[in-house]
């Protein structure tokens, strides 16, 4: 695989997380218009809630980023968990990124590296 099929690769399978994070916390009791509404907001559905098929459904990189810079931290911090980094404890603040600039990127990545620094040995 080249480096440019690889990073493709990572991108979408991040993506791929950070948007069923999003939909099972978006499969709540809000009612059909509130759903709607923030599946237009996240680029699943067009202004009269039909599904885009196109397969562009919105912003992704911030967050994608996010796990990237995750993925990093947790291998500074816990050298040789590289690829096989657990993603699940930053996936629902990273989530939280494509809700439209709810917190910069900077601010999660620091709360995952607070969040990871108590787990640490002294």
């Amino acid at each position: 695989m080249t480096q440019t099929a690889e990073i493709t690769a990572t991108l979408g399978r991040y993506a791929s997380l950070i948007e069923q994070t999003i939909r099972a916390e978006l499969a709540t009791d809000l009612d059909e218009w509130m759903q709607g509404a923030l599946r237009y907001h996240f680029g699943w559905v067009d202004a009269q809630f039909q599904p885009i098929t196109n397969g562009n459904s919105g912003k992704k990189l911030r967050p994608v980023m996010a796990l990237l810079a995750y993925q990093g931290a947790l291998e500074i911090l816990q050298p040789g968990t590289g690829e096989s980094a657990d993603l699940e404890p930053a996936l629902p603040l990273v989530a939280l990124q494509r809700f439209g600039d709810v917190a910069p990127a900077g601010d999660v990545l620091l709360v995952l590296l607070v969040g990871l620094g108590e787990d640490m040995p002294a």
